[in-house]
C-alpha cells in the first residue's frame, strides 16, 4: 500500500500531498498517533500502518502562554503542558523555540505566544536573554548552537 506525502507546515498544520488536512477528526487522530521515530523523524503509527511525516520547521507550535508561573503552554493540537525554561532557545531568525512532549521533541512559538514570553525576558549584562521564574534565572539559549 502506498501513501502520499504527509508533512507539518511551518504554521504546525498537517498537509497531505501538499493540501491541508482541514477535518478537526483527522487531525486530532494524526496528532495523538505522532511519534518520534529515529534520528530526529517524525511518524504517525496507527495499528501496524506507520507514515513518515516531513517536518518543515517543528512538529508542534506553540499558540497559548499562560502568564503564571509555572508557565503554561498550549500546543496546536490543544494539549497544555508546563514549560521547561532550561529548554528555551532562539533561532536564527529571533524565533523563540523549547522542548515539549517530555523532551522528544521541539516547538516554535508563534508570533503571539513569542511576543507574550518575550515582555517577561529580561536582558543579561552579556547581551543575551532570560526568563525569571520564582527567582530563578533561566538563560534562552542559541538554537543553532544547541543542533536545532
Amino acid at each position: 500500500m502506498t501513501f502520499g506525502r504527509l508533512a507539518i507546515d511551518r504554521d504546525g498544520r498537517f498537509v497531505y500531498d501538499g493540501t491541508p488536512v482541514t477535518h478537526p477528526g483527522i487531525v486530532d487522530l494524526l496528532f495523538a498517533h505522532l511519534r518520534p521515530a529515529r534520528q530526529g523523524l517524525f511518524e504517525v503509527e496507527i495499528g501496524p500502518v506507520r507514515v513518515s511525516v516531513a517536518i518543515e520547521d517543528t512538529p508542534y507550535v506553540v499558540i497559548r502562554v499562560g502568564d503564571g508561573e509555572p508557565v503554561d503552554l498550549t500546543l496546536q493540537d490543544g494539549s497544555r503542558e508546563p514549560l521547561d525554561p532550561t529548554t528555551l532557545v532562539v533561532g536564527s531568525q529571533g524565533a523563540l523555540y523549547c522542548r515539549v512532549r517530555g523532551g522528544v521533541a521541539e516547538a516554535r512559538f508563534a508570533r503571539g505566544p513569542h511576543h507574550a514570553l518575550g515582555s517577561r525576558l529580561t536582558e543579561t549584562p552579556d547581551g543575551g536573554f532570560a526568563l525569571v521564574l520564582a527567582g530563578r534565572e533561566f538563560r534562552v539559549g542559541d538554537r543553532l548552537a544547541r543542533g536545532g
